[in-house]
C-alpha cells in the first residue's frame, strides 16, 4: 500500500483540479454568505435560484447552463464541509490516477449526469451542492480499479472497492434518513462517473499523461 501511494505521489504530486475546485467552491460560498439575504427558507431559496442552482422549472424551461453552476453551489456550512473533505480525500487520489484533464473531464460529465438525474426525478427540484459529481469520481475510482490492465495491486484495488461499497451503503442509509438528500443526483452522478472512469481510465504502468 505504501509503495502504491509513494508511486502515485511521484507520478503527479500536485493535483491542481481538486484544489481548483476547492477554492471555486468556497470562494461562492463566502460570496453568497456576505449577501444581506433576510434568514428564511424562501430568502435562501431564492437567493439559490439566482446564484443558478438546479431549479427544475428553469432548468428544463431552457436554462440548461444549471446542470453545470448548481454543482458550485451549496445550501449550509455543514453541506458544503462534507463536500469538500470528501473531495479533497478521495479526489487528490482519483486526480492522480487519471491525471488532471482526465479528472477535470469524469468530474464534470458526472456532475452534470447528477444534476440531469435530478430534474428529470423531480422536475420541481431545487438542487445544489458537488455531491453529484463526487459520487461520480467515486463511479470513476471504482471503474478504474475494476480494469485488469489498471496496474492497482489487487490487494490496493480490494480495499479500495471496500472503502467505496461502505461509503455508498452509508450514504444511501444516510439518504433514506435525511429528507433533503438528493438521492437522484448521487445515483446519477455514480452512474455517469462509473461510464465516463471506462472510457476515461489509463494504465499505471503506462507513462503518465497530464
Amino acid at each position: 500500500a505504501e509503495t502504491f501511494h509513494l508511486q502515485m505521489e511521484q507520478r503527479s504530486a500536485a493535483t491542481p483540479v481538486v484544489w481548483t475546485l476547492l477554492a471555486a467552491n468556497l470562494a461562492i460560498f463566502v460570496m453568497m454568505m456576505l449577501e444581506n439575504v433576510a434568514d428564511t427558507p424562501m430568502a435562501h431559496a431564492e437567493q439559490l435560484i439566482r446564484w443558478g442552482s438546479n431549479a427544475g422549472r428553469l432548468t428544463l424551461a431552457g436554462e440548461w447552463w444549471r446542470l453545470v453552476t448548481s454543482m458550485f453551489l451549496h445550501g449550509g456550512m455543514l453541506h458544503i464541509a462534507f463536500n469538500m473533505i470528501v473531495l479533497v480525500q478521495v479526489g487528490t487520489l482519483v486526480e492522480r490516477m487519471f491525471g488532471s484533464k482526465r479528472f477535470a473531464l469524469l468530474y464534470l460529465v458526472a456532475g452534470v449526469c447528477g444534476s440531469l438525474a435530478s430534474v428529470l426525478w423531480n422536475p420541481y427540484v431545487n438542487s445544489v451542492g458537488a455531491s453529484g459529481a463526487i459520487f461520480g469520481i467515486i463511479g470513476g475510482l471504482l471503474a478504474f480499479v475494476r480494469k485488469p490492465d489498471s496496474g492497482v495491486p489487487h490487494t490496493i484495488a480490494k480495499n479500495l472497492r471496500g472503502s467505496i461499497t461502505g461509503f455508498l451503503l452509508i450514504n444511501v442509509v444516510l439518504g433514506l434518513i435525511y429528507p433533503y438528500t438528493d438521492n437522484a443526483a448521487h445515483f446519477g452522478g455514480l452512474a455517469g462517473g462509473y461510464i465516463a472512469g471506462l472510457l476515461l481510465a489509463r494504465s499505471l504502468h503506462l507513462p503518465s499523461a497530464h
